[in-house]
Parts: C-alpha cells; sequence; structure tokens
C-alpha cells in the first residue's frame, strides 16, 4: 500500500477513530448492564422491605 503524507495521516486517523468508537460502544454496553444490576439490586431490596411493617418504633 503506497500512501502520500496526508494519505497516510488520514489512514492512521481513521483506523484510530474505528478503535475509538469500538471502545466506546463496549463502555456503553458495559454501563448500561451495570445499570440494569443496580436496577435489579435496588428492585430486591425494596421488595425485601414491602410488607415488613408500616410502624418504626425508633428509641434512643
Amino acid at each position: 500500500m503506497n500512501v502520500s503524507g496526508s494519505q497516510a495521516v488520514n489512514t492512521a486517523l481513521n483506523a484510530v477513530e474505528k478503535t475509538d468508537n469500538a471502545h466506546a460502544a463496549l463502555q456503553l454496553l458495559l454501563l448500561k448492564k451495570a445499570l440494569e444490576m443496580r436496577q435489579e439490586e435496588a428492585s430486591q431490596i425494596q421488595n425485601s422491605a414491602t410488607g415488613k411493617g408500616s410502624v418504626l418504633d425508633i428509641r434512643v
């Protein structure tokens, strides 16, 4: 592959951009998965607290 100076720079930048896009997409998927896990945990905690009683007795 024979590329000139500016063409080589553009080719390199395009390769980096594609890698950055793939990296960003992977980060987005991981963040979505982490959010789903946190929401599931919160739902489980909320369900475990439901029906345990509505009166709180706080004594000091």
